[in-house]
């Protein structure tokens, strides 16, 4: 694995995953450097992707937006956990260790109880108005003590014609933890305007608020715990899913197991 970096006090591993940096840590250590990062005070907000294979197929060797995570001016803010099952597998491979899967689904829920707890302002930007206007009808309930700042419903294109404006936006209602749906534009638009909105943590998690509210969304516990949740989500939402699981999956599987490497630096990629 390449060298450790330190966010909020806790040593981050990385590794190499289809051409994508993708960092290593337990549960409970990416709460500790969320939970600090969202009480405030450093110079950059840290920033939060999840590394699965639809990532690799835009951000891998080779992809358009190959080297996003490396060339960034805040790389060293940028967070890459460990997603799909695949990349589990490779990671093990590389390192010989059962790191664990850290979804977007299954830190959101956590991330909005934290944030209900610290009396910290929430942001959704991106996604349908209806999953807007169902976490704003659910929060009362599941998170008494939440607070909604803004959800701005944008299209991808948003993201590049008006950037400026959504930051303002965000920044002008104080919003201090920004949940950003739309892949890849949405970790573009984090990287060049998370500071101007003046958040504190911003995560790229795709459809995780929708994941969230609708029953039934998720794979069962069986299907996760076996790689399988990509089978789920086809089985119940095949238009939508098939291009990116029948033909986009297995090009960015071939990336995985053809450029993954225990280390981050250039020309260090080998075959497993």
């Amino acid at each position: 694995m390449g060298a450790d970096r330190v966010i909020a006090g806790v040593a981050v591993p990385r590794v190499v995953l289809g051409g994508m940096p993708c960092d290593l840590l337990d549960r409970a250590d990416v709460e500790r450097v969320l939970l600090e990062s969202l009480r405030g005070g450093a110079p950059q907000p840290l920033l939060v992707a999840s590394a699965n294979l639809d990532k690799i197929y835009r951000f891998g060797r080779g992809r358009p937006q190959a080297g996003f995570f490396t060339r960034s001016p805040l790389r060293d803010h940028w967070l890459v956990l460990l997603d799909g099952a695949p990349l589990a597998a490779q990671t093990r491979r590389l390192t010989g260790v059962a790191w664990p899967r850290l979804a977007g689904a299954d830190l959101l829920p956590w991330l909005l109880d934290t944030a209900s707890s610290e009396g910290l302002r929430v942001g959704f930007l991106g996604g349908p108005a209806s999953t807007h206007e169902q976490l704003q009808a659910a929060a009362p309930d599941r998170w008494p003590g939440l607070t909604i700042a803004g959800a701005w419903t944008a299209a991808p294109h948003d993201l590049d014609t008006r950037p400026g404006e959504l930051a303002a936006a965000v920044h002008d209602a104080h919003v201090e933890l920004l949940a950003v749906a739309l892949t890849p534009r949405g970790e573009s638009w984090l990287d060049e305007h998370g500071r101007e909105a003046g958040i504190r943590v911003g995560v790229a998690f795709g459809a995780a608020a929708e994941v969230l509210l609708v029953q039934g969304k998720r794979a069962p516990e069986a299907w996760q715990r076996h790689g399988f949740e990509w089978a789920w989500r086809l089985l119940h939402e095949p238009r939508r899913l098939a291009r990116r699981y029948l033909v986009q999956g297995p090009r960015a599987y071939a990336l995985l197991r053809r450029h993954s490497a225990g280390a981050t630096q250039s020309g260090s990629s080998h075959s497993s």
